[in-house]
């Protein structure tokens, strides 16, 4: 930080020596009413005879020292500042918890294995349907009966599908294709066939 303050008062130094020269060189700018400090004939700068080019010269690279100097910096803050939205996202993330909670106590929000058991049910009475009304035939039937037991065993299995849930699902469908029993373990219905 030294450096740059030091490098920053060089080139304000060759700035003002700049507009100095300028202001000598050129009988047009008058900035400093006739050289109150006298610095023009000193430097043999006065009238038309000296160069033109030295004071803007010196402007430009007085202007060159300070981009050079300031450039860096500058560039390491643009660089930080694209960086921030990660350290915004740390700092977000206690908030989302907190919404998290403030979600779950909110009464009537389905859990997954809710919304798990009220899908199958619902796919399980689309195949009641089906198969008593007959409107499918027997063996596209059995395929749906089939994958709907198979999801609902894994689905129990992974634990998603509570056990009582599970029961009521297996045993509705266990039913479709054979006689439900009645309290003794018999067949309802076996005495009529």
């Amino acid at each position: 930080m030294l450096l740059r303050a030091l490098l920053t008062a060089a080139c304000v130094a060759v700035a003002l020596a700049a507009v100095l020269i300028v202001d000598c060189t050129y009988a047009i700018i008058d900035l400093f009413a006739d050289d109150p400090a006298g610095l023009c004939p000193g430097a043999g700068l006065r009238g038309n005879d000296s160069p033109v080019w030295i004071g803007p010269a010196l402007g430009a690279f007085a202007l060159l020292g300070l981009v050079v100097t300031w450039l860096p910096l500058v560039r390491a803050q643009v660089r930080q500042r694209r960086f921030e939205p990660a350290k915004a996202l740390a700092d977000n993330l206690p908030r989302l918890a907190d919404v998290g909670t403030q979600l779950a106590e909110i009464e009537n929000v389905p859990t997954l294995a809710e919304i798990q058991t009220t899908r199958l049910m619902r796919k399980v009475e689309a195949v009641e349907v089906s198969i008593m009304s007959k409107a499918i035939p027997t063996r596209e039937a059995t395929q749906q009966w089939m994958r709907l037991l198979r999801e609902a065993n894994d689905l129990h299995n992974d634990g998603t599908l509570e056990t009582d849930d599970f029961k009521k699902i297996n045993t509705r469908l266990l039913d479709l294709f054979f006689l439900p029993r009645d309290d003794n373990g018999d067949y309802k219905g076996a005495a009529s066939q």
